[in-house]
Parts: structure tokens; C-alpha cells; sequence
């Protein structure tokens, strides 16, 4: 393995950080989708999306982050910096999921990754563990709900307390 090789490996490693990192990082909320009940982390702001799960190795099987927008519009994601595969999920204004796509991984020194674009337009996107969704039978039209207040107040605002 040439040496430049190792230095990229061991800079991806030293920069990667787990899930006590993302607790400092992001409130974390409890939610359902469809029938799957999960954790997530919430990314509400511009920081927070940006950042996103940049650098995160795994995530437990339950557990995602929900990106929270001010208005509902296609939304396009990339995988720069991200060392792990993904799916995501667009939920559209009411909370029903529209789009589920795989995303793949891509190489630190890829300037030019994929994205991924919502089907129409999406008000949360919520990524998670590879084919999470077809695992968890969770299809078009499953809706994201909050059980109790969020810590967020654009989450809040944006997806209202399920009374079930």
C-alpha cells in the first residue's frame, strides 16, 4: 500500500467518531415511522445539515437523523465526506414518506459525488442504516410522527404531536 494511501486511511479514521460524538452534537428525539419506533438525531439548522453524518462509521439498526427544513421543496443530498452506504427518506409537509433512495458512499477526494434528489417536494428527509426502509416494510405513504414536544422548535412547528 503506497504511503500517500495510508495517510488518507488513517486522516478518514482520526476524523470519524461515533455516536457519543453525535449526542454532544444534535438533540435526539424518539419517533415512529409507520410502525418502526426510532431515534433520531435532529439536524434543524444550517450547521447541523451541513455536518450531517460527515464522518460517522455506523449507527445502531434504530437510529438516523432527520433533517428538519423551514419549507418544503426538492431537497438534494450528497455523500461528501461520508464513510458510510445510506437510505434516505423524503417526507413531504404532512409527515408521508414520498421517496426512498440508496446512497452510496463516496471517497474523500471525490470533488464531484453523487446527489440525491427528493421526488417532489420534501419538508424532512430522514437517513438511516442501508435498506433500512425495506427491511422495515416501511413503504411510500408511511408517515413520520413525534410522540412529545421536541427539543427543536422547528421540529416542533413543522411536525405537530401525534394524538394516535
Amino acid at each position: 500500500m503506497g504511503s500517500i494511501l495510508k495517510i488518507l486511511i488513517l486522516a478518514a479514521v482520526s476524523f470519524a467518531y461515533d455516536v457519543k460524538t453525535l449526542d454532544k452534537k444534535f438533540p435526539k428525539e424518539k419517533v415512529s415511522v409507520g410502525k418502526e419506533y426510532i431515534e433520531i438525531y435532529v439536524a434543524d439548522n444550517d450547521q447541523k445539515r451541513a455536518l450531517g453524518l460527515m464522518h460517522v462509521p455506523s449507527l445502531p439498526e434504530n437510529v438516523g437523523m432527520l433533517f428538519v427544513f423551514e419549507e418544503a421543496r426538492v431537497q438534494a443530498f450528497w455523500m461528501k465526506d461520508t464513510i458510510m452506504d445510506l437510505s434516505i427518506g423524503f417526507f413531504n409537509s404532512r409527515g408521508e414518506l414520498i421517496d426512498v433512495q440508496e446512497m452510496k458512499a463516496t471517497s474523500m477526494m471525490d470533488i464531484h459525488p453523487p446527489t440525491y434528489q427528493s421526488s417532489g417536494p420534501a419538508m424532512f428527509a430522514l437517513e438511516m442504516n442501508p435498506h433500512w426502509f425495506a427491511k422495515h416494510n416501511v413503504k411510500i405513504g408511511a408517515r413520520i410522527k413525534l410522540s412529545k414536544k421536541s427539543s427543536s422548535r422547528l421540529l416542533s412547528k413543522q411536525l405537530p404531536i401525534s394524538r394516535q
